[in-house]
């Protein structure tokens, strides 16, 4: 297997002095790669060094080939178009120039195998519901989850060597997903995917997991990658135990040799106390035994300070599996509550061929919307929350309502998140801290500006702002809440959102994720269905 990408002793440095990661060695190639690991551990600082984005601290790295970098936030220029974020301006001119009697070499090297680039377009943006965009349309009329698909196209249609996609399902509804897949499936190059999407981690040949304990690679997808992960915590575990093992058991022999020792030299004093010899014989025999007793300490210190390294070193191998907790807010909410009613809603932007919509929830409905992208889920979360307007109809919530998107909105990217859940929360310093710990942000990030953070720590924090405000929340509005976030979080928010008493309307593509959640209702887009429909879950 060719060799694209080969560093050593790699390591980065935040301005600030903190070292993110140190002494990474690895090797990437044409083969399949999921890289996994915690929130804020620099999955994507990685990735961005790998692809040439970011210069690393220290340390060595060789490329091969081409490189496609694909980031989690993508962000165009001003004036930027679908070709100029699909990365094909450059083939598109050259092919312009060709038609025009250009024989220039290097228009035809731009193009290269790419004669039929404007069949393929049509055809990927037809694949991923974009038949209505032209290449022409600027990136500031695209959704994010328009623009996530138009990266992708891009990043397929390319000739890199390696593509390395950061969080590509984020934005994806389940459709979009199994297109994904299968263009993973069928790319002939190499691929790593910065990911903590299950399902989609299945569909990889190896995983790369990156912890404080460094870079650990492992053959197959994410299963497998969870029994090596069980198999290895189990032998170190056990490495463990036997370290300790064996250390109470010398150390009680080290003990019973310690008080033979003293015994010995208790009887030789008693003996020598009443003996008929002369005094430098005497001298002499306590010298010997004092220098065999502190012989004998010495071992004895020596051994024991050998055995609690053993015992140190074989638990420092052992992963630290911390656990994370989100508590629910103390609010509840009676079942004949009315919560919120859409008489005769029009959506805004031409949503639902503006049919008019009607909604009422009443009590303690746990609710998913469901359906593809772009038929009104986000909008709808909105309207609700009081942040848009109707193109007509009325919208009453009679109950304090909290709304998350996407984007972790919303906290302030210029302000710490430990200064923005005191101002919610009232919460003291050393709870607020705690309570940011508990959920896995250390205390050094909790004080920099919340857009330094990881995308997963941004809506970690974001959460922990709307569920401990002041005025407990009655109705808690989320958009997509586990993009971003760690397995072991996504599992706490689980746990959270199942002990949370008030009402709660949720999006989400991730269908495993919503399984969890003790649903009682949804509002289901169907195929060619403008309308949603109210279903028991």
């Amino acid at each position: 297997m060719t060799t694209l990408i080969h560093f050593e002793h790699l390591g980065f440095q935040h301005p600030n002095g903190q070292v993110l990661f140190d002494n990474l060695n690895g090797k990437i190639g044409h083969e399949t790669l999921g890289l996994v690991g915690d929130n804020g551990v620099g999955k994507t600082t990685l990735s961005c060094i790998l692809a040439g984005e970011l210069s690393p601290s220290n340390g060595h790295i060789q490329r091969q080939g081409s490189i496609y970098y694909l980031p989690q936030q993508i962000r165009p220029q001003k004036g930027d178009t679908l070709a100029d974020l699909m990365a094909i301006a450059p083939i598109l001119s050259a092919l312009d120039r060709i038609e025009q009697g250009s024989i220039a070499e290097s228009d035809f090297e731009i193009v290269g195998a790419h004669w039929d680039i404007h069949r393929q377009i049509q055809i990927q943006l037809q694949q991923y519901d974009l038949a209505h965009l032209e290449l022409s349309t600027p990136c500031e009329h695209l959704s994010g989850g328009e623009m996530t698909r138009v990266a992708l196209i891009g990043a397929f249609l390319s000739d890199a060597d390696l593509l390395i996609l950061d969080e590509p399902t984020n934005h994806l509804d389940i459709q979009q997903r199994q297109i994904l897949f299968q263009q993973i499936r069928d790319w002939k190059g190499g691929i790593l995917v910065v990911s903590h999407d299950v399902q989609l981690l299945q569909e990889m040949d190896g995983i790369l997991e990156l912890s404080a304990l460094g870079l650990n690679r492992y053959g197959g997808n994410y299963d497998f990658y969870q029994q090596q992960k069980l198999s290895e915590q189990q032998a170190l575990q056990a490495n463990l135990d036997h370290a300790k093992q064996q250390r109470k058991v010398e150390l009680k022999a080290l003990q019973r040799q310690q008080e033979r020792q003293q015994k010995k030299q208790a009887s030789g004093q008693r003996e020598n106390k009443f003996a008929n010899q002369a005094k430098s014989l005497l001298d002499c025999q306590k010298e010997r035994s004092q220098h065999t007793s502190a012989k004998l300490n010495r071992h004895i210190s020596d051994t024991r300070q050998q055995l609690n390294q053993n015992v140190q070193q074989a638990a420092q191998a052992l992963p630290k599996e911390t656990p994370r907790y989100l508590f629910a807010p103390q609010t509840q909410v009676t079942d004949n509550k009315m919560m919120v009613t859409l008489h005769k809603l029009v959506m805004p932007f031409g949503l639902m061929n503006g049919e008019p919509f009607n909604l009422e929830i009443i009590g303690p409905k746990r609710l998913a919307l469901i359906g593809p992208n772009g038929c009104g889920k986000s909008t709808l979360l909105k309207l609700i929350a009081g942040q848009i307007a109707a193109d007509s109809g009325d919208r009453h919530c009679f109950v304090s309502c909290a709304y998350i998107d996407q984007h972790a909105n919303p906290l302030q990217p210029e302000k710490d998140v430990l200064e923005q859940l005191r101002q919610s929360s009232g919460f003291s310093e050393s709870d607020a801290r705690q309570r940011l710990a508990l959920i896995g942000l250390s205390a050094d990030k909790v004080t920099l500006p919340s857009c330094q953070l990881s995308g997963g720590e941004r809506m970690k924090a974001a959460l922990l702002c709307v569920l401990y405000r002041r005025t407990p929340v009655q109705l808690l509005l989320l958009d997509e809440p586990n993009n971003h976030i760690d397995l072991s979080s996504s599992q706490a928010l689980v746990e959270m959102l199942n002990q949370y008493q008030g009402a709660l309307i949720i999006v989400s593509h991730d269908i495993a994720f919503l399984s969890q959640l003790q649903l009682t209702h949804s509002l289901k887009w169907q195929t060619k269905q403008q309308v949603p429909t109210w279903q028991a879950w």
